[in-house]
């Protein structure tokens, strides 16, 4: 009797306990899936992502995607349009028009997970990284600026590092070709070593030490990022001749495994993400022309060929054009001017070289050698005073020597007195040949220029 009268006074407390009035089939959150209202920021990101090229854009906080070991907070979404317009103009587009549009939805990760801080590894941090060739995160949301023009290209380096783990991993590079170019290099605490010692080494940046893979990735993302103008900068810049060379056996590899492998020609992707990056972020004012032309600076050569370049000024092409002639009347063999190159060998000394032909014979190539004091002031005009062959370099002299009377209006006319050094338009080009000018004190309409060199 006990036990049913307990049953019965269980039955009256659980029908107690269930009023009519609630709707028990209401889901319970996080069991059965949050919603969210669709909010402006979702539907351009699946008019630009997610309909074109079937990505997903996952902002909202999921801390299960990043491993309870680390403390992170979620993207401002104030930032999030920001930073996917990087990924969409500076990484999607370039790829959809060097290839197509169905290679970026073949190959491109197929969500970005985005992540308001950075990701601390003990003495390191992690920007971004690629997972299982499918999912691409970004960290550090919280600090992007689309009008930071480093950090954007810190997100852009970003982007195309991932990428290009995804390509390698999908068909992969000439591994044992790559890997054995610096072999000794790869080491586990890469983090040791600053980025221009590594660049002495070898390496384009200090994290491609860490592997042959993050090397090649390293190499392809500033490639693409820094452009013609800031790729070559950055080699000019090492003094090692041999990191010189493993860096362009490496750029070697990297042209011929992007070609070969996926029909894109990686100098036309530095050119497009340069484009992309300009007009997300205009580029700073250049440094002048003389803080980057000079003996020891990132330019030490500049290359004047006629037949290459146009625009050139008519006084200077008058000038050229009577030196040649002039040089056809040494003994009626009819040689030419070929080219010229200017020498910054010291602070204070130029030599020019004029590389002839004679017509009897094309194939061998003449120069001689000139040489002029040279000062330059705080505002780039320089002034040049002819002196005459150097006293060194006993071939290149005597043909100097031979020529000497026949080139005056060239070297005693034309190329003395006052220039002011300057980018051709203004700013250097952004793809080579990277062009600086000569510009006559004075008489604006009198210039010249040429392909700078080192």
């Amino acid at each position: 009797m006990r036990k049913i009268l307990s049953y019965i006074t269980l039955m009256i407390l659980v029908f107690a306990s269930c009023k009519k009035s609630e709707d028990l089939s209401k889901p319970i959150l996080g069991l059965e899936g949050d919603t969210w209202e669709t909010t402006p920021l979702d539907q351009w990101l699946k008019t630009n992502f997610t309909s074109t090229y079937n990505m997903n854009i996952k902002y909202r906080w999921d801390a299960t995607e990043y491993g309870v070991q680390y403390t992170l907070v979620p993207p401002d979404t104030a930032k999030v349009r920001a930073i996917m317009t990087v990924v969409k103009q500076a990484w999607i587009d370039l790829y959809a028009a060097e290839v197509s549009e169905t290679f970026v939805k073949k190959y491109g990760p197929k969500e970005y997970q985005l992540v308001g801080s950075l990701r601390y590894n003990g003495s390191t941090v992690t920007l971004g990284e690629a997972e299982g060739g499918s999912t691409v995160r970004l960290f550090d949301v919280n600090a992007f600026s689309l009008t930071d023009r480093e950090k954007v290209k810190r997100v852009l380096k970003t982007i195309h590092h991932e990428f290009a783990h995804i390509l390698h991993q999908t068909i992969n590079f000439p591994y044992v070709d790559y890997q054995s170019i610096t072999k000794s290099g790869y080491i586990g605490t890469w983090n040791q070593t600053s980025v221009a010692e590594a660049r002495e080494e070898g390496f384009i940046t200090n994290y491609a030490k860490a592997s042959p893979n993050e090397d090649f990735v390293e190499m392809t993302s500033i490639m693409i990022t820094e452009g013609r103008v800031g790729y070559e900068a950055i080699v000019s810049s090492i003094a090692s001749a041999e990191a010189k060379a493993a860096i362009r056996a490496k750029q070697d590899i990297i042209v011929s495994y992007f070609k070969q492998v996926w029909n894109i020609d990686i100098f036309s992707m530095m050119d497009r993400c340069q484009a992309a990056l300009d007009a997300i972020v205009p580029p700073p004012p250049p440094p002048p022309l003389h803080s980057q032309l000079g003996s020891g600076k990132i330019y030490s050569t500049v290359k004047v060929d006629t037949l290459v370049l146009s625009g050139l000024s008519r006084t200077f092409l008058d000038a050229y054009k009577a030196g040649s002639l002039q040089l056809g009347t040494l003994g009626n063999a009819g040689r030419f001017i070929e080219f010229l190159t200017f020498y910054f060998d010291a602070p204070d000394k130029l030599r020019l070289r004029i590389q002839y032909r004679n017509p009897s014979n094309l194939t061998s190539v003449f120069n001689a050698d000139f040489a002029y004091d040279m000062s330059i002031s705080n505002d780039g005009v320089v002034t040049l005073t002819y002196v005459g062959p150097p006293a060194e370099a006993v071939t290149v002299n005597n043909n100097a020597r031979t020529i000497e009377p026949y080139v005056t209006s060239l070297t005693q006319g034309y190329l003395q007195g006052q220039f002011q050094l300057d980018w051709p338009g203004g700013v250097p080009a952004s793809s080579p040949p990277v062009l600086g000018g000569f510009y006559r004190v004075g008489n604006a309409d009198d210039y010249f220029f040429g392909e700078l060199g080192n």
